[in-house]
Formats: C-alpha cells, sequence, structure tokens
C-alpha cells in the first residue's frame, strides 16, 4: 500500500513508472480566446439592446443598476466563501448575507418587470 499513501493508485503505479502530466498550456490561449469572443458578442448585444431602449425613450432605471450592483455582490460574497470554505468553516452570516441578496435580486426583478413589461 505504499502507492496509496503516497496518492497514486496502486494500478496505476503497476502499469507505468512515472505518470506524465497532462500539459494543457497550450489550450490556455484558446479558451482566453473563447472568452474574450463571449465578451465581445455581449458588449455588441448589450449595446444593441440599449439603443433600442433608447429609441423607445426607456432608459436603464436605478432599479436596473441596484440590481446589477447586488449581482456583482453576490458573486464576490460567493466567490469570497468559496475561498475560506478551503482554509476555515463558513460564518453562519454570511450564508444568510447571501440568502437576503438573493432574495432581494427577486424582489428587484420582480419590480423591473412591473415597471417595465417590455
Amino acid at each position: 500500500m505504499k502507492g496509496v499513501s503516497q496518492g497514486i493508485s496502486v494500478v496505476r503505479r503497476s502499469k507505468t513508472k512515472a505518470a506524465k502530466p497532462i500539459d494543457c498550456a497550450g489550450m490556455n490561449w484558446l479558451i482566453a480566446l473563447a472568452f474574450f469572443g463571449l465578451c465581445w458578442w455581449r458588449a455588441a448585444k448589450a449595446r444593441e439592446r440599449a439603443a433600442e431602449l433608447a429609441a423607445t425613450k426607456i432608459g436603464r432605471s436605478p432599479l436596473y443598476w441596484a440590481s446589477n450592483a447586488l449581482v456583482a455582490i453576490l458573486l464576490a460574497l460567493v466567490l469570497y466563501i468559496a475561498h475560506i470554505h478551503h482554509h476555515s468553516p463558513v460564518p453562519a452570516f454570511l450564508w444568510f448575507v447571501a440568502l437576503a441578496i438573493i432574495v432581494a435580486l427577486l424582489f428587484l426583478r420582480r419590480a423591473l418587470k412591473w415597471r417595465y413589461p417590455v
């Protein structure tokens, strides 16, 4: 069981002497290019949607900006919870804050749909 204590399975160790790590460095540029292409496409769609809304005299309301800010805060909070989860237990108040933000986003979504039924 010498291999198990080092994190290498006995079966794998018996088949090969040294397992070569998979080299994925060549694919990183492709993933980065696809990500930036997605960002470019989303920005173009957002500009098109903003132009449509401006033509109908519907601008971005403070409710819209508040919901976007809450989404950004929720994303940052979830990433922070994921980060500290590896080091220590997550305090309960962070879960309650995340739940409160989700509920607030649901209410904001309902308010935006009521105000702008487009």
